[in-house]
């Protein structure tokens, strides 16, 4: 309400006087310094965003703006809200613990006519993370936008105001799991990651000097390749049969892709060119794309745990040699001390991917 009575204003900044890194933030913002962090989609894989977030910290890399699609909209709202590590941590660990909740799951199992969950448990579980779903987009204590799809305008929408755990919802919305959201004045909003996975445009157009991107998105080009070819009929009775049977003589043996596996696919599809046209038109400065460990099914708390310690390991060594190679000289910030990076129990490694098109600040 109260920047609805200020509609001249086009940017605001939240700052406590007595917290030296919002001074700092606002400091460099004035110099044009500003380090911006986008987070990508890409389903439970985007655990990893919490290793990172961890290494960029104990680098001493600030984030003066955060913003995402998907699992990156939700990291990235965490992030902007101030936490401490371990209270980030708790958040991610309680949403996790809800959405892998058997009973959770099945209680929220509709007649799949639009969706397979009914989504009011899924917007239970994030009004929970989010200040029991009384939090604005606006009241942040970090500059932060997510993307959604926006079926009614045939377009994508970028979300800078607004409640914060609906326009989250809006942007992890994945067709035919969860029923598309309305939101007044905007219409029926899906997945941002349908349109715009990375959204390194939005970033550069807030005005931010250096950028990092964090890709987590999935690719399974072998798995495939290796799929049975067949006429173009298909039983999904007999597909449910090769699934359950406990036999395996009994079995058709035919390797099919599932609906999921589909949808995720045609999700990649589109990251990957559009992540090429955004190399093309806009300036990486860091791209991260941590390594694949997988997806957990349900609550694997040991997979969840590799997943983000293996993504703080690669960001470390990645983020130490950007800035050994000279990248994001003079954005300023503080490495952590030595006992916050020995909370995470672990030790750096070589990096594992390269960035596409590459550009240092």
């Amino acid at each position: 309400a109260w920047l609805a009575q200020r509609p001249h204003l086009t940017r605001h900044h939240h700052v406590r006087l007595s917290r030296k890194g919002d001074v700092e933030r606002l400091s460099r913002w004035m110099a044009g310094r500003a380090v911006g962090l986008v987070l990508s989609g890409g389903g439970s894989r985007g655990l990893a965003h919490l290793g990172v977030l961890c290494a960029l910290a104990d680098a001493g890399v600030p984030v003066d703006a955060v913003g995402g699609t998907s699992q990156g909209a939700f990291m990235a709202a965490l992030h902007a809200q101030g936490l401490s590590r371990a209270q980030l941590q708790k958040q991610v660990h309680d949403y996790a613990s809800r959405m892998g909740n058997v009973r959770h799951l099945l209680s929220d199992l509709t007649l799949p006519v639009l969706s397979v969950f009914s989504g009011k448990g899924f917007d239970a579980a994030l009004r929970a993370t989010f200040s029991a779903g009384a939090q604005l987009i606006e009241d942040l204590w970090l500059p932060f936008f997510c993307v959604s799809t926006n079926l009614t305008k045939g377009a994508p929408s970028v979300h800078v105001r607004g409640t914060l755990w609906r326009l989250v919802r809006a942007s992890m919305t994945i067709v035919g799991l969860l029923p598309p959201l309305y939101e007044e004045g905007e219409g029926l909003l899906v997945d941002g990651g349908y349109m715009n996975n990375v959204p390194v445009d939005v970033m550069r157009s807030l005005g931010v000097r250096t950028v990092i991107v964090v890709d987590v998105s999935d690719q399974d080009e072998v798995g495939w390749r290796s799929l049975t070819p067949y006429d173009g009929g298909v039983s999904g009775w007999q597909l449910l049969w090769d699934r359950w049977c406990p036999f395996p003589g009994w079995r058709s043996g035919a390797d099919m892709p599932r609906y999921s596996q589909v949808i995720s696919q045609l999700g990649w599809l589109t990251h990957a060119h559009n992540l090429r046209r955004i190399g093309r038109e806009h300036r990486i400065d860091l791209y991260l794309r941590p390594p694949h460990a997988g997806a957990p099914a349900l609550m694997d708390g040991g997979l969840m745990t590799r997943i983000v310690k293996d993504a703080y390991e690669y960001a470390s060594a990645a983020v130490s040699h950007w800035q050994l190679a000279g990248g994001g000289a003079g954005i300023g910030g503080e490495a952590a001390a030595p006992s916050a990076r020995s909370s995470m129990d672990v030790a750096a490694a070589p990096p594992q991917h390269a960035a596409p098109t590459p550009h240092h600040a």
